[in-house]
């Protein structure tokens, strides 16, 4: 819906949210997500003071499409992985083996370009449950907080979860972000096991994990735009 001189925006009502957050995508639509008690004029007033950020936001997307072919919708020749800071440059071959690294190169095979960002996408599931399962479990260890399954896929929305039935489920994306974003994720989620909910218990036991959670979670609602376009789940 249009707002006045506001961009459009979407919301979604939910019932155990304690507040309203703002997430923009890499297409540059804004959703707001809110408690059910909030009312219209509530959230126009919190785009409103938040203007600045989405302008800026947008903005920064925009040169990023159009500036990094590694980040827009096109096949990338080079990968970033923010979280263990491993850097690859991608080439495309026509033999058909599976995704693989010889020192810092990557090989994907695929005749089309949407074969090619299928294998990859696929290489990168692999690689994000070597590297953020194991980080997870030790965190989690350290805690008494151990989940009974662990699972990695390409996520649209969230960056993880965690369910009754104590199985965590990460965003194979969390690759491309910082470690102290993916840490507090980390937190989030293990904390879950033992309050399944928002609860003041909940957040107090998720500072003990991460002093700084506030900060990370606020970043943290507002890094998918920094994943590339490319690995996004479509």
């Amino acid at each position: 819906m249009m707002q006045d001189n506001l961009p459009s925006y979407n919301i979604k009502y939910y019932s155990n949210a304690k507040k309203i957050k703002l997430k923009i995508n890499h297409f540059g639509e804004v959703s707001i997500s809110a408690p059910k008690f909030v009312s219209h004029v509530e959230i126009k007033k919190f785009v409103e003071s938040n203007i600045e950020w989405i302008n800026k936001t947008k903005n920064n997307l925009n040169l990023h499409v159009r500036n990094d072919a590694n980040y827009g919708l096109s096949i990338p020749k080079k990968i970033n992985f923010l979280f263990n800071n491993e850097k690859y440059d991608v080439s495309y071959i026509n033999s058909k083996l599976k995704p693989h690294v010889i020192e810092d190169q990557l090989y994907v095979f695929g005749k089309t370009d949407e074969e090619k960002l299928i294998n990859l996408r696929q290489w990168i599931n692999e690689q994000a449950k070597k590297i953020l399962i194991p980080r997870l479990l030790e965190l989690g260890s350290l805690f008494d907080l151990n989940p009974l399954k662990v699972s990695v896929r390409c996520q649209k929305t969230r960056w993880g979860s965690c369910s009754s039935n104590k199985s965590i489920n990460l965003n194979q994306n969390l690759i491309f972000l910082e470690p102290d974003l993916v840490h507090y994720l980390f937190s989030h989620e293990l904390c879950h096991l033992k309050y399944l909910n928002h609860s003041k218990s909940f957040w107090q036991l998720v500072s003990v994990l991460d002093p700084n959670y506030k900060k990370h979670d606020q970043l943290l609602n507002m890094s998918h735009t920094r994943i590339p376009m490319w690995a996004q789940k479509r």
